[in-house]
């Protein structure tokens, strides 16, 4: 694979619906990659105007992965077709309002320096969220890591419509990335609730209907992660001198656990096969 001389050999994977408020930042980023691809979902403001400016190749998110409102209800079939668009072998999944770092793109670039462009690898990445551009060092959810950066070799694909994920080939093992992916945090809670209120609803789609002893489960996992939470949160007002993630908006997560738990509630049947 032939590529622009002083960039780094590998695929950065977007996706975007009227993005362009936080797109050029993330692009701007992510510059030195030699392949962008931005899946698109019918941008109506500036969202394809800066993907051109930036050399992107856009593509567009298939009607079978969309609902009827054009919003994306597989989010793992969509995330599929940027690895079927790829060219690069390595691949670097970022959403349109995040950010890479100037030390994130350096490992990767040494990475595919020591495995050769055609290499084998998956990789945790550390995410740290900002507000405003200040950077929070203690919340709850950290250590907040994904599997953003990975060989097509050592994979089969993204799995799960919501909360998607790169699923590993047998033997496979992640190993940690060095350096940090931003995350801007948005500060109005109502914004925060449509967005995870849209993602209860296609989870709670996905699952109906469900049996009495699954939504049990859901509700011993959900009570597993907020009391994990409730800890560090603890743990943090104690040993964390940083910058914290304001308590109002730690709250809102357990109150998303309240709000999926209503949705399966509602979907839960009593009926035994």
């Amino acid at each position: 694979m032939t590529f622009q001389e002083g960039k780094i050999p590998a695929t950065l994977v977007v996706l975007t619906k009227n993005s362009a408020e936080t797109l050029e930042k993330a692009l701007e980023s992510a510059k030195d990659f030699d392949d962008i691809v931005i899946c698109d979902g019918g941008s109506t403001d500036g969202t394809l105007g800066i993907a051109e400016r930036f050399g992107a190749r856009v593509i567009t998110q298939d009607q079978r992965f969309l609902d009827e409102g054009g919003r994306i209800f597989d989010y793992a079939g969509v995330r599929n077709q940027t690895l079927d668009a790829a060219r690069h072998t390595w691949i670097l999944w970022l959403d349109s309002d995040e950010e890479c770092t100037e030390s994130l793109c350096a490992a990767i670039r040494e990475v595919i320096a020591k495995r050769g462009e055609e290499g084998s690898g998956t990789f945790w990445v550390d995410r740290k969220y900002t507000i405003h551009g200040t950077v929070i060092d203690c919340a709850a959810t950290y250590p907040n890591r994904q599997m953003r950066f990975f060989s097509k070799r050592s994979t089969t694909g993204f799995v799960k419509k919501v909360h998607e994920r790169i699923a590993l080939k047998e033997g496979v093992g992640p190993e940690f990335l060095d350096g940090v992916m931003r995350i801007p945090f948005e500060p109005d809670i109502d914004a925060i609730r449509r967005k995870w209120d849209y993602q209860i609803a296609v989870a709670a789609a996905q699952i109906t209907p469900l049996s009495l002893w699954h939504f049990l489960e859901a509700v011993i996992d959900c009570t597993k992660i907020s009391t994990l939470w409730f800890f560090r949160l603890a743990r943090n007002a104690v040993f964390c001198s940083g910058t914290k993630m304001p308590f109002r908006f730690e709250m809102e997560r357990h109150y998303f656990h309240l709000r999926l738990l209503r949705a399966f509630w509602k979907v839960t049947t009593f009926r035994t096969p």
